[in-house]
């Protein structure tokens, strides 16, 4: 499984860091022009730690994963007081929990827990994967 925590409290399209998995750093020449609105893309998973800042940028996990999970059973977990500041970015994945006093914008789910609030749109159903093909592992 490729996953993707973050562990830094202020992110900006090339400006994190990882705890888990791998880091897909796309801030390189991508082969997929979706995958360019992306600051964290998770092939099965990915986590946004607690008291981060996303600046601007997707967030989002490619694909439905079996298990195991980052964090209990979803593949998108916006962690307490996560603040998506950028109005047009977008949280997307199969399973998503917002956890409590996370604000995102626009979320495209199939299924979705946590009292996390939404300041833009729910749209359901969410086609996956979200990028065709991901980009190389340097």
């Amino acid at each position: 499984m490729q996953s993707f925590s973050l562990f830094t409290p202020s992110l900006h399209n090339t400006r994190w860091s990882w705890w888990w998995g791998l880091a897909l750093l796309l801030c390189l020449p991508l082969t997929s022009q979706a995958a360019t609105d992306f600051v964290v893309l998770g092939d099965e998973g990915i986590w946004v730690r607690q008291g981060s800042t996303v600046v601007s940028g997707d967030i989002g996990a490619n694909v439905a994963s079996a298990g195991p999970w980052l964090a209990s059973d979803q593949e998108v977990t916006i962690g307490e007081n996560v603040i998506v500041q950028d109005p047009t970015s977008r949280v997307m994945g199969d399973t998503m929990r917002l956890k409590t006093g996370s604000q995102v914008h626009d979320v495209y789910v199939n299924t979705l827990r946590g009292p996390g609030l939404i300041q833009g749109t729910l749209i359901t159903p969410v086609t996956l994967p979200l990028v065709a093909a991901l980009p190389p592992v340097p």
